[in-house]
């Protein structure tokens, strides 16, 4: 997965790292690096000033020269590594044989974990703040979007393995910040969609929920096949910017994780790897999900990268990893040597929001939005109007009492 670009900075997206920056603590310069944007000023949390326009800019200018000389560091000297975060891509399948792989990983001991391993997110730096790491379990979270939506194995994992990016990328940034991924192939599933809000929360849909191509050669779920070739699009929006960010990329293979470290390096110039796997039982219903991304940071040193391309090696596949190992002990595992440190407290992820008091209103001005004469007609007709909700599977029948405003104004003309 040749996931290098040259970059070409976005003041919304790009880190602003400083000599001061990197010379505090860990903890602090993860923050500074994954949550800072020239309109979302992380000054509140770093003690300093807003910047300037020129000061910005300045710094714009040192960011982008400094990725142009990791960029080309990593391109000649990391041909290995490069390799192995395309394995772990790779790796990402699910497994719907409804076998269990224990034991050894690439010839390394995999540490054991508790039965059921709980949904989290967790945020780990290495000690020298060369590489952060994100680690999502999301059993529970994918398992409640099969749920809802019906859907069938190779369909759920590529929905899955959406779910689970988009948070990755959400939690990237600042917590006010929402992200939208799409991925518009030409395969079966047709198109697939994921939101992340806030907390944790993520949602999402396949155009059809039934898609199950055959396996492929290597007897996994052929999700690339499922989704075809087309185009990755992601929105990003911030309450304090006048209009949202949209990149689109070409699919790479249509395999989510790779699609979207693509994605990070070509239209936000972030060295990453992305590993995203769904199990699926023989019964058809999701076993474990899981999912990391891993950040290399500027002034990324050969020795930190060393290990790094050794921890990914050896974690293997996500959707097996995930069964025996719990957020924490993945991020340990792909740190391990690196002297990894918590940024933040673990995160509960959820699929939503999809309660009704929070959908009713947004579908009520759905409705008003057909106007008043139509929904007379609908409601003389059905004697309802029936909402449904793409995202949540959730249908909401408004009742004459419940849209007597409406009919009374249509009544008026």
């Amino acid at each position: 997965m040749d996931v290098l670009a040259v970059p070409q900075v976005h003041p919304h997206l790009n880190s602003l790292t400083s000599s001061t920056a990197l010379r505090q603590s860990a903890a602090a310069r993860i923050v500074a690096i994954s949550s800072s944007s020239s309109s979302s000023s992380s000054s509140s949390s770093l003690g300093r000033a807003p910047l300037s326009c020129t000061a910005t800019r300045n710094l714009i200018r040192i960011r982008s020269a400094v990725t142009r000389q990791s960029t080309r560091r990593f391109r000649q000297y990391r041909p290995d590594l490069r390799r192995a975060l395309r394995v772990s891509a790779s790796q990402s399948d699910g497994d719907n044989t409804g076998s269990e792989s224990h034991g050894t990983s690439a010839g390394v001991a995999v540490p054991a974990a508790p039965a059921a391993t709980k949904d989290e997110l967790v945020k780990y730096i290495s000690g020298n703040a060369e590489v952060s790491v994100m680690v999502v379990v999301a059993t529970d979270l994918v398992k409640e979007a099969q749920r809802r939506h019906g859907m069938a194995p190779t369909a759920i994992a590529a929905l899955g393995r959406l779910l689970m990016g988009t948070l990755l990328l959400g939690a990237m940034k600042g917590p006010d910040e929402s992200v939208q991924v799409t991925v518009n192939g030409r395969g079966p599933i047709g198109q697939v969609t994921a939101v992340s809000a806030q907390h944790g929360e993520v949602k999402g849909f396949a155009h059809n929920p039934l898609a199950d191509p055959p396996l492929n050669s290597k007897g996994k779920m052929d999700v690339g096949g499922a989704v075809g070739k087309g185009v990755l699009s992601v929105i990003r929006t911030h309450p304090s910017w006048q209009s949202p960010y949209t990149g689109t990329v070409p699919l790479v293979s249509g395999e989510i994780a790779e699609d979207l470290a693509n994605y990070l390096a070509e239209s936000e110039q972030v060295n990453s790897a992305l590993g995203l796997g769904v199990a699926v039982g023989k019964d058809g219903i999701v076993r474990a999900a899981g999912g990391f991304l891993v950040q290399v940071l500027p002034f990324c040193s050969d020795e930190t990268l060393d290990q790094l391309e050794a921890n990914v090696q050896s974690l293997g596949a996500m959707s097996d990893a995930v069964q025996r190992m719990d957020a924490a002990a993945i991020a340990h595992h792909l740190l391990q040597g690196l002297a990894p440190e918590a940024v933040i407290d673990p995160i509960v992820p959820a699929f939503g929001p999809c309660g009704l008091e929070d959908l009713k209103p947004r579908m009520l001005r759905a409705v008003e939005s057909l106007g008043a004469e139509d929904v007379k007609k609908l409601i003389e007709e059905r004697g309802s109007v029936e909402v449904r909700c793409e995202f949540c599977a959730e249908t909401v029948d408004f009742k004459e009492e419940d849209l007597h405003d409406l009919l009374v104004e249509a009544g008026k003309e």
